[in-house]
């Protein structure tokens, strides 16, 4: 499962992902991605985007944006994923980008 914000900065990126519910009764354990997790979805953000455009899924695609990652560079800094081309680099923590929660089901 997954679920998308924007706008975020990694101050608080954790913290939105973990307090997610995907619905009233959602027991999920909701978690910010780490880097190596953030990359393999760009490898396979084609099928991810397939699925989450279905019709009994109504997610949200990815969007051609950069993702915040959980993994931090420095203590200022954190690591994220480029979505369109899968270029890695970091960032100000307190810049805006985007973050993707996952849960494992």
């Amino acid at each position: 499962q997954q679920k998308e914000d924007s706008g975020v900065s990694t101050d608080i990126a954790a913290s939105v992902a973990a307090s997610y519910k995907a619905f009233s009764s959602d027991n999920s354990n909701w978690f910010l991605p780490a880097i190596g997790h953030l990359y393999l979805m760009f490898k396979y953000k084609l099928e991810i985007n397939a699925v989450l455009s279905g019709p009994t899924v109504g997610g949200t695609s990815f969007d051609s944006a950069w993702y915040w990652s959980s993994t931090e560079y420095s203590a200022s800094f954190a690591w994220y994923v480029f979505m369109p081309y899968g270029h890695i680099g970091n960032g100000n923590k307190a810049y805006s980008n985007r973050v993707r929660a996952i849960s494992a089901i």
